[in-house]
C-alpha cells in the first residue's frame, strides 16, 4: 500500500490486528505456563507487554501525523490531471479599505460554504479572456477589463487558466442571477481562508502566489503609495490590523 493512501481508519486495524497477536501470544503463554508444559521468563513477557505498548503508542502517534497532515493529502490527491472541458477565470484586484483585495465568489457546497476567483467553462469559440469576463459579470454582476493573461493551472484541472483584469468598484448595477453561486467577497489576505473553504483546494497555494505577485505590480500601477515600488506584498502584509469580518463568518460555516 501507497503511504499517500494510507488512512487513519487503516491504522486503526493495523493496530487492532497486532495488539490481538500480542494479546493472544501472552494469554497463550501464560496458559502453557501454568499447565507446567513451557517455562516463561518474567522477562520475556516484559519483552512482549513492552512491545504492546510500543505498538499501540506508535499507532497514536501515526494517526495524529496523518490527522494533522490531511491537508497535504488532499492536495496530492488532487494533483492529478483534469482531462475536463477549458475553464477559465479572473483575478480580479481593488483597493478596498487603502488595501489590496481580491474578488472571491462564494458557492454553496453540501453543507459548507467555498470560495472561488470567478470563472467557469469556456464555451465554444470564446478566449480565455471572454469567458474571464463573462463568467465575472454572471456570477458577481461587475464589468471587468482584461489586461494580461496569467497563466495555467499547474494543479489538479490543468485546463483552467486565470487573467488578470481591471474593476470599475463604482458601478451600481450588481443585481447578478446565478443558482450556483450565493454571493462574493472583497478579501485582503487570502491566507487566511482555510483549505477546506476553497472550492478547489489544490489551488489554494497556486491562486495565493498570484495574488502577492499582482497585488505588488497593482499598487506600482496605480501609485497607491509612494514606496510600492520598494515594499514587496509580504512587508504591505505586516500592516494588516486583523481578518475580514465577512471571511471569519465563512470560516465558521
Amino acid at each position: 500500500m501507497h503511504l499517500s493512501n494510507i488512512t487513519p481508519g487503516d491504522i486503526i486495524i493495523w493496530t487492532f490486528v497486532t495488539v490481538f497477536i500480542c494479546t493472544c501470544l501472552i494469554t497463550l503463554l501464560g496458559i502453557l505456563e501454568n499447565i507446567k508444559f513451557i517455562q516463561v521468563s518474567e522477562r520475556y513477557l516484559n519483552k512482549l507487554f513492552i512491545i504492546l505498548m510500543v505498538e499501540i503508542a506508535s499507532a497514536c502517534v501515526a494517526y495524529a501525523i496523518l490527522d494533522i497532515n490531511k491537508d497535504e493529502k488532499v492536495i496530492i490527491e488532487l494533483k492529478k490531471p483534469y482531462a475536463g472541458k477549458k475553464s477559465a477565470g479572473a483575478l480580479v484586484l481593488s483597493i478596498h479599505n487603502g488595501r489590496p483585495s481580491m474578488l472571491l465568489v462564494i458557492h454553496k457546497k453540501k453543507d459548507k460554504l467555498v470560495v472561488s476567483p470567478p470563472g467557469g467553462i469556456m464555451e465554444e469559440g470564446e478566449k480565455v479572456e471572454d469567458t474571464a469576463i463573462r463568467e465575472t459579470l454572471e456570477e458577481t454582476g461587475y464589468s471587468i477589463k482584461f489586461k494580461d493573461k496569467i497563466e495555467q493551472s499547474p494543479y489538479g484541472n490543468t485546463n483552467f487558466s486565470l487573467v488578470y483584469s481591471e474593476i470599475d468598484t463604482s458601478q451600481n448595477n450588481l443585481n447578478f442571477d446565478n443558482p450556483e453561486t450565493i454571493g462574493f467577497l472583497w478579501i485582503k489576505n487570502p491566507k487566511i481562508i482555510p483549505l477546506q473553504n476553497w472550492r478547489f483546494p489544490e489551488q489554494r497555494e497556486w491562486i495565493i502566489e498570484l495574488f502577492d505577485k499582482y497585488s505588488t505590480r497593482y499598487l506600482i500601477e496605480i501609485k497607491e503609495w509612494k514606496k510600492s515600488k520598494t515594499l514587496s506584498f509580504n512587508e504591505l502584509m505586516e500592516k494588516e490590523e486583523g481578518v475580514d469580518d465577512t471571511l471569519l463568518a465563512l470560516s465558521k460555516k
